[in-house]
């Protein structure tokens, strides 16, 4: 099977070595010769409510930057699971659960939020797991079918006060709505798909780094204007390069005047990669459970007073 596999581009390799010169060797290993990670995450209120635990039907450990979160041992077939399918739990990759972080430094009153690209639902599940009672959550799609797959899984959370929406960003943004908080899972080159789907190699190249590495840019315009003062901003995507993360926080931060949240601080042996110059946070294959990841959160400044 391993021949099977396409190989690692080249250009990646290099960019990898690049960015990364004390973790490329072990990133570059882990993604050719280990399996990818299977996890779940419960679904708090109604695991409390019926008194069940999916996880203890599997050989699981528990993921430590999220309470409801498990790894799995294996991968069962989840759709011929009945909880599955009664949303007592979401499959999502280990790594993206760490959002779960944010949830002391969320405001403790009902708030609006805003999960700006969200099929299939991860991220989306997991706000509603967090957000204070009575907050609002409205998640946008802009594809129609992968708009369609996020209505059905957030029905199946059975959570009230969810809207989805199948709008493009600076379409939402011309409604005027504002947010409390806004969650930008960015559409990405996908290098974190690298072990879970071969696939996605062949798909790769700089041109895609650099074509997504744009839409981002555009996409945080749009988010920015929606942010209301004193609010949030959370980036995340599921590459490993600075084009599509670091340097994409350091656009808010420069032409925005945004503030970093470094409130997060993980124990070491979680083994999250501090991102360059301290911005963010990268979870890398070989060192970090999951698939690759990255997150940096943003305070958006008080309106002066006139």
């Amino acid at each position: 099977m391993a021949d099977l596999i396409p190989p690692l581009p080249q250009d990646f390799v290099h960019q990898i070595e690049q960015d990364f010169p004390q973790e490329a060797a072990t990133l570059l290993s882990a993604l050719d010769h280990t399996e990818p990670v299977v996890s779940l995450r419960h679904n708090s209120r109604k695991c409390a409510h019926y008194k069940a635990s999916p996880s203890l039907a599997y050989s699981s450990t528990p993921i430590p930057w999220c309470q409801e979160g498990y790894r799995l041992e294996g991968r069962p077939f989840f759709a011929h699971d009945p909880l599955w399918h009664a949303g007592m739990y979401y499959v999502q990759e280990a790594a993206s659960m760490a959002l779960a972080q944010l949830a002391p430094l969320i405001p403790k009153r009902p708030i609006e939020v805003l999960d700006l690209c969200a099929a299939p639902g991860g991220k989306s599940t997991l706000l509603l797991n967090i957000l204070p009672e009575n907050s609002t959550l409205v998640a946008n799609e802009p594809i129609p079918k992968r708009a369609q797959i996020l209505r059905e899984n957030l029905l199946k959370w059975g959570y009230p006060n969810t809207i989805v929406t199948n709008n493009y960003p600076d379409q939402l943004a011309a409604t005027g709505a504002q947010f409390d908080m806004i969650v930008v899972d960015a559409p990405c080159s996908g290098e974190g798909l690298f072990r879970k789907t071969p696939e996605a190699r062949l798909e790769w190249s700089l041109q895609s780094v650099n074509e997504c590495a744009l839409r981002q840019r555009e996409i945080l315009d749009a988010a920015w204007t929606m942010l209301r003062p004193g609010g949030m901003l959370v980036y995340c995507t599921c590459t490993f390069n600075r084009h599509e993360d670091e340097e994409q926080a350091e656009y808010l931060l420069r032409e925005y005047n945004a503030s970093l949240i470094a409130a997060i601080t993980p124990p070491e042996e979680w083994h999250w990669i501090e991102g360059k110059g301290g911005v963010g946070w990268h979870f890398l294959p070989g060192m970090t459970m999951g698939e690759g990841f990255y997150f940096a959160a943003f305070y958006k400044p008080q309106e002066e007073d006139n």
